[in-house]
């Protein structure tokens, strides 16, 4: 993708102005305040809240006949898929396996296993600097409830004990987990958004959409679109061209923050937090 002029992420995706460019057509939709416009008509929005954030589909106007019915089964599609993942409700399915797991293999749901599978890849490719399990370390920290402590040596050794994607074991013939030890547990919000993405990628491919720009919240983008596709500011000024040989043109993975970055609860780097003393 590229950047006519400097602009950052956050930028981008709220379609704040980063300045006019002579002559180029477009501006806001009347009566739709923060709509943007691209090269070939305007850019229709679906939004709605979910994973602690606001999820938005922007889709090209007029462009794709069955559009509004795909962007609204893809935010159902985030909806389903925060009730599978979330640890704040009795019902989800990552919970009822943080109950049982220790106990009983726990057959999951394909998908999900699917992302249980990456999730220990990018733990051991890390070398144990990404980890699923690394809950009672943010607790220990005060991440989960947004107020930062420095816990004592004691706390810090109940917590390790703990935490480790080693303690989880998956079973591919029967698709199912396990943990080594109770107290295990496994908490996906730092791929939870991207995930959720990715599977709308997939949505709008069963519907032939490919020109699309979604994202979490700002922290997870993932955009697909043809050649000339060209995002715009209120004022015109050109935001982005995603070009066809371009790897969003065709996106595997999505761009999050919550995956270069550490955001509390999140993305806690076990073996920096397992420590009392941190390097800066």
């Amino acid at each position: 993708m590229t950047l006519s002029r400097s602009v950052t992420r956050r930028q981008f995706i709220s379609a704040s102005t980063v300045g006019d460019e002579g002559g180029a057509p477009g501006g806001t939709l009347p009566g739709k305040p923060g709509s943007i416009a691209a090269d070939n008509g305007y850019l229709v929005r679906y939004a709605r809240p979910a994973m602690a954030a606001d999820f938005q589909i922007f889709l090209v106007a007029g462009r794709d006949d069955r559009g509004s019915e795909a962007a609204l089964a893809a935010l159902d599609r985030i909806d389903a898929i925060e009730s599978q993942l979330t640890i704040y409700r009795d019902t989800s399915e990552v919970l009822e396996i943080n109950h049982r797991a220790a106990e009983e293999p726990v057959v999951v749901e394909p998908r999900l296993f699917v992302l249980l599978r990456q999730a220990l890849e990018w733990h051991r490719s890390t070398d144990g600097a990404y980890d699923v399990t690394s809950g009672p370390l943010s607790r220990a920290w005060g991440f989960s409830r947004r107020q930062g402590r420095v816990p004592n040596e004691a706390e810090l050794e109940a917590a390790r004990c703990l935490v480790g994607s080693q303690q989880i074991l998956l079973d591919e013939a029967t698709q199912s987990i396990r943990f080594l030890r109770p107290g295990v547990e496994i908490n996906l919000n730092s791929v939870g958004k991207g995930y959720a993405l990715d599977r709308c990628r997939e949505l709008f491919a069963d519907f032939g959409i490919v020109d699309f720009l979604l994202h979490g919240g700002q922290s997870s983008v993932l955009a697909g679109g043809s050649p000339g596709l060209r995002v715009r500011s209120s004022k015109a000024a050109r935001m982005a061209t995603i070009p066809s040989s371009s790897a969003m043109a065709a996106p595997r993975r999505t761009i999050s923050s919550r995956r270069t970055r550490c955001a509390g609860p999140h993305a806690v780097i076990a073996r920096a937090y397992s420590r009392q003393v941190m390097d800066s």
